[in-house]
């Protein structure tokens, strides 16, 4: 399965931190803390404690019995570079083969602390400099309720500056409500809204709504930029999907909208798009799905305006196999009146996994031109390889491969790919990745060789060495109700819900209800409100029935929710 032999120059990675260790215990057991004990080395217990020689333990060891010392990594590691608290975690350390040093370079290291929950709660990059570690960037993940947040900051000599922030809301049933992008405004010391999108669902819990809105930079107001509406036949045999753009007359106009119809069984016959042109719909497109007892066809057709006609473009035909795999599929193109062959491509499955893939070309008879091969073992693909057709030598040629193997755990052991030269034996590139497994099947390695056509052999590229224990936390983990929190129950309502707001801090407030155009449908709340959680209640009996937004904002930012009403 590994045809070859890979040369790796040997590793100089535990030899280097064996001899800063030994300096520093000499250091250490002079007497007195020397001056430069906390800048000599900062390594913590979590480097030295999973896989390595006996000969680092006894100097892990050796360090932590001098007297007066309270532990190892705080006499190697300066407090404010660790962090106010640890957590359970792991540590990745990235490193590089310096081929004129013959050693392992360190070049960043991630330090990923999980929460209570086993989740992870937060990812640290830091980079090397000297023999220590300085922050660099930083990654939150937390929890509000269903919905995940994810906030991202830079390290700024002594502090994280928070730089962007992502929230991605969730229904309790996990079904998506949209998601935000926000930036830190450090002047104003606020979230300001880059970009958010919203879902909206009517009362079959089918989307009707998707709005998407951006941050004008020349105002610092988060407007409208457009949206989808889609509305369904009572029947269910079919939808019309309309997209809007906000105008700069403060309100949204059509664009296109698109069709569709279906049978009794839902299955789709036939798609119409068309656009918003001068005050009238104008047809653009459609397609066509026509269905046959040995092969399906999906049509594209163009509207012709001067003959107000639709014109064939292309089609596929498309026939599966008797257990309902996709087959053989044929493109057409639509010339002179009549239907021309173009591509076509093969498909094998078994089991429902692709074991085989070929394409062709039209050239008065069908001329292959690649395929792919995969195979498997226990569930799991261990080969694949990719080759093209010579016209010239009528035969196949290796253009790439890659195989895997596995982890009794189904983790990956070794993944090897090569790419070939047009004669489909000289090898041209490659990497050939060996992962290494602690008792407790995690892992400990990760050690990636590259192919150097120059040497025509195999040279080591990249290493990340892990360990796991407890890592430090940069931060706190976020508060919750340190940021603006909305929610709007029960949703969908027929005639009355409740509005909950959290703010983090007292502030102004106002709370707004808009349809969807954009109009100013109820005035909920103006005015100041103390820090954390308050009830309002909205009044939605004289509403139509429909999708409307609430919009809260604040000094310290802006949230909103859509609302579904319903009779």
């Amino acid at each position: 399965m590994f045809p070859h032999t890979r040369v790796r120059a040997p590793s100089l990675h535990s030899a280097m931190r064996l001899l800063v260790l030994s300096l520093t215990a000499l250091a250490l057991g002079l007497g007195g803390r020397p001056a430069v004990a906390q800048t000599a080395a900062c390594v913590s217990d979590w480097l030295v404690e999973a896989g390595e020689p006996p000969a680092l333990t006894r100097h892990r060891e050796a360090l932590r019995a001098v007297p007066g010392r309270v532990g190892f990594a705080e006499q190697l590691c300066p407090p404010s570079r660790l962090a106010s608290s640890r957590a359970e975690g792991s540590i990745e350390e990235q490193q590089t083969w310096d081929r004129t040093t013959s050693a392992w370079t360190s070049t960043d290291r991630i330090l990923r602390a999980l929460g209570d929950d086993g989740r992870l709660a937060e990812r640290v990059r830091q980079l090397p400099v000297g023999t220590g570690w300085v922050n660099d960037q930083q990654t939150r993940y937390a929890l509000d309720g269903a919905d995940q947040v994810q906030t991202d900051a830079r390290w700024d000599a002594s502090a994280w500056i928070p730089t962007t922030r992502a929230t991605y809301f969730y229904r309790p049933d996990q079904r998506s409500l949209g998601e935000r992008q926000e930036r830190w405004d450090a002047d104003a010391t606020l979230w300001r809204i880059l970009a958010q999108r919203s879902l909206g669902y009517d009362a079959a819990d089918r989307v009707v709504l998707v709005l998407t809105e951006a941050l004008r930079e020349e105002t610092l107001e988060t407007l409208p930029v457009d949206r989808t509406l889609t509305s369904y036949a009572a029947d269910d045999r079919g939808s019309v999907v309309l997209y809007q753009r906000w105008a700069e007359v403060g309100r949204f106009v059509d664009v296109s909208r698109t069709t569709l119809t279906a049978d009794a069984d839902g299955v789709r016959l036939a798609s119409v798009t068309e656009e918003r042109q001068a005050g009238a719909w104008v047809p653009s497109g459609q397609t066509l799905y026509l269905f046959g007892a040995e092969a399906d066809t999906v049509r594209t057709q163009a509207w012709n305006r001067a003959t107000a006609a639709w014109e064939n473009t292309f089609q596929t035909i498309r026939s599966d196999t008797e257990s309902g795999q996709r087959g053989v599929e044929v493109t057409q193109s639509w010339q002179d009146d009549a239907w021309i062959n173009v591509s076509r491509s093969e498909t094998e499955t078994v089991g429902g996994r692709l074991v085989a893939f070929m394409t062709s070309v039209w050239e008065g008879a069908w001329v292959p031109r690649r395929r792919l091969r995969r195979a498997y073992e226990g569930g799991r693909l261990v080969d694949e390889v990719t080759e093209q057709w010579e016209v010239g030598a009528q035969m196949w040629a290796l253009m790439m491969r890659s195989v895997f193997s596995f982890h009794p755990t189904g983790a990956p052991l070794r993944t090897l790919s090569e790419t070939f030269a047009e004669d489909g034996v000289t090898l041209r590139s490659g990497t050939d990745t060996v992962w290494e497994y602690d008792a407790l099947d995690r892992a400990t390695s990760r050690v990636t060789a590259a192919w150097d056509p120059t040497l025509r052999t195999w040279v080591d590229a990249s290493r990340s060495l892990y360990t796991y224990g407890t890592v430090p936390v940069a931060t706190e983990p976020e508060e919750v109700g340190g940021r603006l929190a909305l929610s709007v129950s029960p949703n969908p309502s027929a005639m009355a819900a409740r509005l909950e707001l959290t703010i983090p801090s007292s502030a102004r407030v106002r709370v707004d209800l808009f349809s969807v155009s954009g109009r100013l449908v109820q005035s909920v709340w103006n005015g100041p409100l103390p820090s954390g959680r308050s009830e309002h209640a909205l009044d939605l009996g004289a509403l139509a029935p429909g999708l409307y937004l609430v919009r809260v904002r604040t000094e310290a930012g802006e949230a909103t929710r859509m609302v579904t009403v319903v009779r």
